[in-house]
């Protein structure tokens, strides 16, 4: 029996307009990463700030205790 080997051709254009969807895409998912990104700085700030004011909150209590107690 004889085997049937099938070659396809691919046209360059269809090559070109598949390499600029795909570069497209990666563009976008770039962009959303990037943002992505810069949101999770912006919370990571925000949770610091909040620990700073909560050992502040916390500071400042052990003072007034301590003035109360002194009183």
């Amino acid at each position: 029996s004889r085997s049937c080997n099938r070659i396809m051709i691919i046209d360059k254009t269809i090559l070109e307009a598949e390499r600029e969807k795909l570069k497209t895409d990666f563009d976008t998912v770039t962009n959303t990463i990037n943002t992505m990104k810069g949101n999770l700085h912006a919370l990571n700030g925000a949770i610091q700030q909040i620990d700073k004011l909560i050992l502040m909150s916390e500071t400042e209590t052990k003072v007034e205790e301590t003035k109360v107690e002194q009183e």
